[in-house]
């Protein structure tokens, strides 16, 4: 399970949701029902687990799970 998935399932898990099976195709705010502010929590916690801020030098977009995991492996 790649970090990015394993985030997201422990976020689901402390807002009281289960999670589905990740793919790394899963939109995570349209195919998880995710908000706005669950998505900045789940970007805080990957930095505290990667010590990686991909948001450093600006905003950069991504919208699956594969685009998020990719921003944290560099």
């Amino acid at each position: 399970m790649s970090v990015a998935a394993e985030v997201i399932t422990e976020y689901l898990a402390l807002s009281g949701r289960e999670s589905p099976a990740l793919r790394a195709e899963t939109k995570i705010m349209r195919d998880l029902e995710i908000d706005s502010l669950g998505l900045a929590e789940i970007v805080i916690m990957l930095e505290q687990r990667t010590g990686v801020d991909p948001f450093a030098h600006g905003f950069r977009e991504f919208e699956t799970i594969a685009e998020l995991d990719a921003l944290y492996s560099t």
